[in-house]
């Protein structure tokens, strides 16, 4: 201690013996820490060097304080933000989210009022999202006495501020831009107490909010700062469109569409559609059939609407769309409208037949020949379509043709219009439709095909398959005689008629004509004889040509002359158009053989060598000799069959071995009687004929002939018998 008005303090005192002395020690520091010195006492003269005695003295500075630790403060921590924050303290941003929270709640809601004599309802959960509560704890070695107030309150207003930002009657901000409460504001906590502060956030609109809580402690001059932060959000949703429009669509077909409605805002939506008061028409489907659902935060929800009508028939209709929380803050609220239209038509195409059918009957149709048929397809309907003749079958395909008078793909067909469509068919063997050897034939070979125009959707109509009738064969004639012509042996000189007759006993007209077809014409095919008469060797031919109806026949003359002594076989063509070119039997149209003279006919057709392909033919056989009268005179074998040929007479006695032998001598050409006794004068010749040689006299030809035979003298001429 200083003695009065010493400047500076005592450090020597004088003690009288058994006297003592009180020394005040105070401890004072503008630093927070902990603090330690020696006192050193001496006495002069003491013994030991003065007698030196050491006191320690220490001492603490600090400040009332309270813990500023997140981990003991907030209950829920995560060391990054999440994509969506929720009542979280994010470490490396030092600040805690609330997230999102519906606005417009009331702040009052977060202290319930009770019953009389009752304690405090449970807040609501809904409500609990508002709130968070922090953990203040004394962490210093004082009582510590703290209030707290948010920065947006405490601070003064900078020159710079917001001026959008309002202010109360008392100059503090609003409410509705500063939505954060804090109770209670002030605290006393023992040392190590822990006692909680609920901090609440009620956005009034959206938008995000931050604000600053401000703890200052008594006696403290640092005050301690958590942030906050948390984001004002109201029911909002978005349509992909608002027009769902069908068009047109084809009754009974069936269409779908889906709009997709999205959540554009930070808390789940509730949604509903509301029908027109007469309802949904029953032709259309929603989905969900419910019309009403809840959509999560950044989910996107289908809503598909069918169309599909059984009738023809227009609509058209709105879906108001309602929105609000999840929460039941508040009513659902008209957004938007989503129109919804459709209209479902009928096609009404058909084909029309002249004879009021349901088909085309082409007749009777020659092989090889083209037959054309027409009918009309006709478009009753209120919209235009495209259509196509389909033919089932490939075999019937193969021969029809159908012009729809496009040079390709389908043919349009405008409202009320008509269109004529031709087929034409060509058939290339016998056949006949309907098939009467296929088990349940019924001729449904064509069929209409009619798709819708804008959407080229095929069209199911009821309109019955279109039926196909016809019998394609070939032509066919017959020869009689079937076998040809045979005209017997004719005198040299002489000539000779016969006739044979050709018979068209087919359905179809043809025209014929006779050709030699050993000598085909410039083309390889038959050659058409010159004028009405044909000539083949001997035989003269006529007519060479012509034309025969159905069940008509014809007869064709052929004269013979015999001109020279010679035997004739001459094969003619008989052409006739349209007649099958296979060898062997044809079938009929239905499939079966042909027999008898049917065959007959057939069996010798067959194609010509050369050129192209030839209609058949048939070769037709003329047969006839020419004969000159006579006797065989050459075969002495047989004319002289009882007697002895020998080369000569020498020969002949020779080989008898006597010399009255009758022989004939081939060399001389003389029939020798051998040594015959002399008979007297005017004897007669033995009548018993022992003397007479037998010759054969044959007639080789195929006609008769008279045969006179004389004797006479050899090498006289004129003598007498």
């Amino acid at each position: 201690a200083a003695e009065d008005g010493a400047s500076e303090p005592l450090t020597r005192w004088l003690i009288e013996p058994h006297e003592e002395r009180r020394l005040v020690l105070k401890f004072f520091s503008d630093d927070i820490g902990e603090f330690a010195a020696n006192l050193r006492f001496e006495v002069v003269g003491g013994i030991n060097g003065n007698a030196p005695v050491a006191l320690a003295a220490s001492g603490v500075t600090a400040f009332p304080s309270i813990s500023k630790d997140p981990r003991n403060v907030f209950m829920r921590r995560v060391r990054t933000r999440p994509a969506i924050a929720s009542k979280q303290y994010i470490l490396d941003r030092d600040q805690y989210d609330f997230g999102p929270l519906l606005a417009g709640r009331d702040p009052a809601s977060h202290r319930p009022e009770a019953e009389e004599g009752q304690p405090p309802p449970p807040l609501d959960k809904h409500v609990l999202r508002h709130i968070e509560y922090l953990r203040i704890t004394n962490s210093g070695p004082f009582e510590a006495k703290v209030s707290f107030a948010f920065e947006s309150v405490t601070k003064e207003e900078e020159p710079d501020a917001d001026p959008t930002k309002k202010k109360t009657g008392d100059g503090k901000p609003a409410f509705e831009d500063f939505p954060f409460v804090v109770e209670p504001q002030s605290l006393a906590l023992d040392v190590e107490e822990t006692k909680e502060v609920m901090v609440c956030c009620f956005p009034v609109k959206e938008g995000t909010y931050t604000d600053t809580l401000v703890a200052s402690v008594e006696d403290n001059p640092e005050p301690v700062k958590f942030n906050f932060i948390a984001v004002g959000s109201i029911p909002k949703v978005q349509l992909d469109t608002t027009d769902v429009d069908f068009d047109r669509l084809l009754v009974k077909q069936s269409a779908a569409r889906v709009v997709r409605l999205s959540n554009d805002c930070a808390i789940p939506v509730r949604w509903r559609l509301v029908p027109p008061a007469d309802g949904i028409p029953p032709a259309f489907a929603v989905d969900p059939p419910a019309l009403e659902g809840t959509i999560a935060v950044g989910e996107e929800r289908p809503i598909g609407v069918t169309f599909s009508s059984a009738e023809a028939a227009s609509h058209r209709f709105k879906l108001k769309l309602r929105i609000g929380d999840t929460e039941g803050l508040r009513e659902l609220a008209d957004t938007e409208e989503l129109a919804v239209g459709a209209e479902a038509f009928v096609v009404d195409v058909a084909p029309e037949f002249s004879d009021g059918g349901t088909g085309l009957n082409f007749g009777d149709i020659r092989v090889g020949h083209t037959v054309e048929q027409q009918f009309l397809v006709a478009n009753s309907g209120k919209y235009a379509v495209n259509f196509e003749v389909k033919v089932r079958r490939k075999a019937i395909a193969e021969i029809l043709e159908v012009d729809l008078g496009e040079e390709e793909g389908l043919a349009a067909l405008e409202p009320g219009q008509k269109r004529t469509v031709k087929v034409r068919c060509t058939p290339k063997k016998e056949m006949q439709c309907p098939d009467l050897g296929r088990r349940g034939a019924r001729g449904d070979e064509l069929e209409l095909l009619v798709y819708e125009a804008k959407t080229g959707e095929p069209v199911q109509l009821e309109n019955p398959p279109i039926t196909l009738a016809f019998r394609a064969m070939f032509n066919s004639f017959t020869v009689t005689p079937p076998r040809g012509l045979n005209f017997a042996p004719v005198k040299l000189g002489d000539s000779t008629t016969h006739e044979f007759e050709l018979y068209n006993d087919g359905f179809f007209k043809f025209d014929w004509f006779l050709f030699d077809p050993a000598r085909p014409g410039s083309e390889g095919g038959a050659q058409k004889p010159s004028g009405g008469e044909f000539a083949m060797g001997p035989f003269r031919i006529s007519p060479a040509e012509g034309a025969l109806g159905p069940k008509e026949s014809t007869k064709v003359q052929v004269k013979f002359v015999a001109t020279e002594d010679k035997h004739y076989d001459c094969k003619i063509g008989i052409h006739v158009d349209g007649m099958p070119d296979t060898a062997g039997g044809t079938a009929n149209f239905n499939g079966s053989k042909r027999t008898g003279v049917e065959d007959q006919t057939a069996q010798n057709f067959f194609v010509m060598a050369g050129g192209g392909r030839e209609p058949g033919f048939r070769e037709y056989l003329l047969t006839a000799e020419s004969c000159a009268p006579g006797i065989d005179t050459e075969t002495v074998q047989t004319i002289f069959e009882e007697q002895f040929v020998a080369r000569n007479l020498e020969d002949a006695i020779a080989t008898a071995g006597r010399i009255d032998i009758r022989a004939f001598c081939e060399e001389d050409r003389v029939f020798s009687f051998g040594p015959v006794v002399v008979s007297g004068p005017g004897g007669a010749p033995d009548s018993s004929g022992l003397d007479a040689a037998k010759f054969r006299i044959s007639n080789p030809k195929a006609i008769p002939c008279d045969v006179r035979v004389d004797v006479a003298c050899r090498g006289v001429s004129g003598s007498d018998p």
